[in-house]
């Protein structure tokens, strides 16, 4: 069991009187971690392995310019798309045995993940050019613009769990770190 996810597991740790059957007066010194402290205390060695932390714009008071894209991965095959003024990017292809036998969930969160990567990646957002040098004269620092990617999915799993950025899978926790 890791952790109490329901109140009826509380219930179960809990005296007649609604204390718990340990005295709470003298909690134990030690207690055992559940596994997915692991995952956690991994995942933080990852976000903190850098010597100065790199810039992620999260919530941008100015955006430029917006690109929507949408990726999935169906039994055998995957596919993504990224709207952009030049035109459609896209990629297609179908899984190799490496990732045919993963679940189908970490083969949507795989594909989001990988598409995401490859756009950052290659574009350069030619047709900011000039109007990034007019801000970058007109404007301070601090309101810098920025363009944002969002990628859609119709996988409810990989949605929720880039949401709560953690899942109890660790492939697909490994690739919401990544991602």
């Amino acid at each position: 069991m890791e952790g109490w996810k329901s109140v009826h597991q509380v219930e179960e740790h809990l005296d007649l009187s609604g204390g718990f059957l340990s005295n709470p007066k003298h909690p134990p010194e030690f207690v055992l971690p559940v596994p997915q402290m692991t995952l956690d205390v991994e995942g933080l060695l990852t976000l903190f392995q850098f010597e100065l932390p790199p810039t992620r714009v999260v919530r941008s008071t100015r955006i430029v310019m917006v690109f929507y894209g949408f990726g999935d991965a169906s039994g055998s095959g995957f596919g993504d798309t990224l709207h952009t003024p030049e035109g459609v990017i896209f990629c297609a292809g179908i899984w190799g045995d490496d990732l045919q036998s993963q679940s189908s969930n970490y083969r949507e969160l795989f594909n989001l993940t990988e598409a995401m990567e490859e756009h950052v990646a290659t574009l350069h957002f030619p047709h900011l050019t000039h109007l990034v040098q007019t801000l970058e004269s007109t404007v301070s620092q601090e309101s810098w613009a920025a363009a944002e990617i969002y990628l859609f999915t119709d996988n409810a799993v990989v949605e929720s769990a880039f949401y709560k950025v953690s899942s109890s899978s660790r492939p697909l926790f490994e690739l919401i770190l990544r991602l």
